[in-house]
């Protein structure tokens, strides 16, 4: 993720290529598509998003929203 953030700030989206990904980052282009289904999945997906929905699913019931989501990111 990073290689192709820092890829994306120098080249610009549109010019980096899942390959140049792989090469700043050192793997095989198969390597990143084993991790990433796309190169807009670098920006789209978050792979901290199933466990801060699992932490916040784990506050209690009668918890209000935010402070349950506030209590399970913290």
């Amino acid at each position: 993720m990073q290689a192709a953030l820092e890829l994306f700030d120098e080249r610009g989206y549109d010019q980096t290529t899942a390959a140049a990904i792989a090469a700043r980052a050192g793997v095989t282009e198969m390597t990143f598509f084993r991790h990433f289904p796309s190169k807009d999945a670098v920006l789209i997906e978050d792979p901290y998003d199933p466990l801060i929905a699992d932490a916040i699913s784990r506050q209690p019931a009668a918890m209000p929203a935010l402070a349950a989501a506030v209590a399970g990111v913290s």
